[in-house]
Formats: structure tokens, sequence, C-alpha cells
């Protein structure tokens, strides 16, 4: 199938993709009746994946809008979030665990709803559609836009998206002011908003305006811009991380007493919740992967067809494999599960999980053991009150699950400091620059010695003959979905 150049978002090429495979057409049209047929079409054949569907159907709105931007397309993004809505995907209870589900969506106002004006020129501005500029390109026009990526595009669409539509709330003329936008930020200042989140949607606001405005001066609003940036640098933290700090043998060895424990109390329910604490704590100190990666995991091999999720996989010989289809940075993650949390995971996958198990629980690894919803999938903020609750139970101040990665990354410098450079891969990061604030913390955090695993198991020399075969196999079944 001959690549569209037009779209260089991974998700919207996807998405495009599928829908020509399934038109079975080199350049497929689109219209209300063949949408509704592709739509139905998904529904049967991801019927147990409703989230790698609506992906697909996401990324087939944006890559149209990638192909053609100054199109309307608005029709499609309404349909699409028609199906969003009521998939079930999209767990909408209130109760124990399920928190996520129910904060309510930040409303912003879609590019086809722009008024005609700036739709014109976000289009200008944009003018090549994301394509590589050529010398004629940069010598026409040097608005910065036209060297924007298309998730970065996408971004800047969303945030002056959220302001016009808090203009159109507020009965306000949909401009780009000083009095408007000082009304905006004080709104999101009374939600809650720090410093340093004012001074970033400041900036964004500013750069999206000077992309669609190049000919007006914007210089009040940078100026201003300046001034929230020097009151984020001056106003007190309000996470202390560095309090919160634990080292990797300190949390290890609370996951082996709160596992010892659950042993020690007997098969019931709350025995299996708190041995799925520990569980996740441990793991977390081997694989300091982001909430959502974690959160995702299922059990068995993934589908050749699935686009987003984790898998965790039995191997032939013993352990696991780890397969995540789609990180933050819109890359696959492949490894082997740390030879310290095999034994505890088959402990879980063979006694204590299924003393949890339900009709509701299907393939999902973690499991809620709340009353109401007992063996359904647990949640993203359920997974963040599990261990933040028992580690603020034991230290007095919580770790979230992202601040793992703060440990195990500060633990490296602090200890190993010749292999910083392993820190963006273990992490999950593009930028080898992603180190230096563990650098700056790790002087104020005590960190753990026995980190010989952590770094050990991510060298690729250190692995044994079986592991590198397996390894590589896995990584030609991810090849081969691609």
């Amino acid at each position: 199938m001959k690549r569209d150049e037009r779209i260089r978002n991974r998700r919207n090429r996807r998405g495009w993709n599928a829908y020509r495979r399934w038109c079975g057409e080199e350049e497929p049209g689109i219209n209300p009746g063949r949408l509704e047929a592709y739509i139905a079409h998904l529904a049967v054949t991801h019927v147990s994946r409703p989230k790698d569907m609506t992906e697909l159907l996401y990324g087939l709105a944006a890559a149209l809008r990638e192909r053609d931007p100054a199109g309307d397309h608005l029709w499609v993004e309404r349909a699409v979030r028609a199906v969003w809505l009521a998939s079930p995907a999209r767990t909408t209870s209130n109760g124990p665990g399920r928190g996520a589900a129910s904060q309510r969506r930040r409303c912003r106002l879609l590019v086809e709803e722009w008024p005609t004006p700036i739709r014109a020129a976000w289009a200008a501005a944009r003018g090549t559609g994301g394509r590589r500029l050529s010398l004629r390109d940069l010598a026409v026009t040097n608005n910065p836009a036209r060297e924007w990526s298309a998730k970065t595009a996408d971004l800047r669409e969303k945030d002056m998206g959220l302001y016009l539509a808090f203009c159109w709330s507020a009965s306000l003329p949909l401009a780009v002011t000083p009095e408007q936008v000082e009304a905006y930020l004080a709104v999101k200042a009374g939600k809650g908003c720090s410093a340093a989140t004012l001074a970033s949607v400041a900036i964004n606001l500013a750069t999206m305006a000077r992309a669609l405005w190049p000919d007006e001066d914007w210089g009040w609003l940078f100026a201003h811009t300046l001034e929230l940036q020097r009151e984020a640098r001056n106003a007190p933290k309000a996470r202390r991380k560095a309090e919160r700090m634990r080292s990797v043998t300190e949390l290890r060895d609370l996951a082996r007493r709160l596992m010892a424990r659950a042993e020690n109390t007997g098969r019931t329910r709350r025995a299996a919740a708190l041995y799925q604490k520990g569980l996740i704590i441990l793991m977390l100190t081997h694989h300091p992967v982001r909430r959502r990666n974690l959160h995702e995991l299922r059990l068995g091999e993934a589908p050749d067809d699935a686009i987003t999720g984790g898998f965790i996989d039995r191997l032939p010989r013993g352990g696991f494999s780890l397969l995540w289809l789609n990180t933050k940075n819109d890359d696959s993650r492949v490894e082997l599960l740390a030879a310290g949390v095999i034994e505890p995971m088959e402990r879980w996958l063979g006694f204590w999980r299924p003393t949890l198990v339900s009709e509701e629980s299907g393939d999902a690894l973690w499991l809620s053991a709340c009353p109401g919803y007992i063996g359904s999938p647990l949640t993203p903020n359920g997974l963040t009150d599990c261990v933040k609750g028992i580690t603020e139970e034991e230290f007095g101040l919580g770790l979230s699950p992202h601040l793992f990665r703060d440990v195990a990354a500060t633990a490296i410098v602090d200890h190993a400091p010749e292999l910083a450079d392993l820190i963006p891969r273990l992490l999950g990061h593009r930028d080898p620059r992603s180190c230096e604030p563990y650098i700056q913390q790790a002087s104020t955090v005590a960190a753990a010695r026995s980190l010989e695993e952590v770094i050990g198991r991510r060298v690729e020399d250190g692995l044994t003959a079986h592991e590198r075969n397996g390894r590589a196999a896995l990584f030609g079944r991810l090849e081969r979905r691609r």
C-alpha cells in the first residue's frame, strides 16, 4: 500500500490505512453512509477491543484533517465522538476506584467550529498541511507553524479550542485580547491551576496567536507570559517530591511485606487486594513505566491487528514478556519481566487473581476489590489509590506510580553515574537530556544500591542466548504487525 506523505502522525496513518484496506481502494472517498458501514464493521471485528476501535476512528478523523486542512470534516469528528461516548471503553460509573472516568471532559471548540476567518488563518499558517518544507516554502513565509509536527499542531489546536470555548460560553468575542486572556487565566486559577500551569497555558496561547496572526504585535502576551514564569519560579512547590522519595530497597521491602502479610491472612478478597498492591509496587521498582502503560496490561499475546494496549505473555521456557504497543512518545516497547517479579507474578495469576475474577474481569491483569466492583478491571485512578494509599500509610507521604520513575532514575545517578545514559532507555524517553532533572535532585535523595538487576536486564550483552532469541522473536512479531 502506497504511503500517503501528507499524513505524518503515526496514529493518524494507522487509522487511514485501516480505512483504505477496508475500502479496497487506493484513494477512497468518505461520506456518512460509508463511515456508518465502516463503524459497523469495526464494531464486529473489534468487539473485545473497544479502545482499539476508537483509536482507529480518531486516527481516521485526524488523518482527514491532515490530508485536507481546509476541508469540512466536522461531521466525521462528531460521529467519532458519538461512538466514543457510547463505547464500553469509556466508563461512566462514579463508584469506588472509578474517579478518572467520572471527571468531566474539558469542552473545546473543534477546528471546524472555529469562525471562518480563524480557520482560514490557521490553514494559511500551516500551509503545506504538515508535509516536508521545500526551499520555495521557506522563501515564501517563515511562519513557525509550518515546521510544527502533526502532534504539536494538534496540541496547539486544543489550546486555542479551549480558549475559544471559554470566550463562547462567556458571550465574549472570539478574539485574543488582553482583557479576555486575563479573564481566561483567572478562571483557570480559580479551578486550582498552579502558577506554572498558568504560564504554560499563556505561552501556548501566545505561540498559537502569533502563528495565526503573524502581522500583529503579541509582545504584550509574551511579556505577560514572562511575568507568570517568574511567579512560577518564585512560588513554593505544591508537591514536595524530595520529601516523598524513597529508595528502591525500601519500596521492595514494603512490597515483600505486603505480599507476605497476604499469604499469612488466608485466601480472602481483602488478602488478594493486599497481595496485588505489593505486586504493583514490586513491579514498578523493576519496570518504572507510566501509569497508563501499567494499567492497560492484559493477559496473553497481542492480537495481530492490535494497535494499542499492553500485554504480558508467558514464555515457553519460563518467565514473561512485556509488550506495549503505544507508549507516550508513540513508540512500542518490548522487554522481559524482571527475574525478581516472575515468582510473585506466577503466584498472582495462579492463586490470588482467581479470588477476584468475575464476569467483568476479561483479560485485565489488575482487578478491583471495591464492593460493587469486585473483579472489574482496575482503573488508572484506582491503581494510583492502591499505590498512594499504602505508601502513605507506611511512610507518611504517599508515592504516586509516576514517582517510581524518579526513584529509579535518581538511584542510577546516585550509585552508578557512569550508567546515566541508560535513563532515557529505562524511562522510554527519546531525548538524552531527560536525565538532567534527576542529576539535579540526586544529591538530596538517598537511593538504593541494589540496582544491578534494574540496569543489567536492559543491557543486551547481559542476556542469555535463550533470552536474546525470545526478545528477537517478540520484536519480529511487532515488526510484522506494523
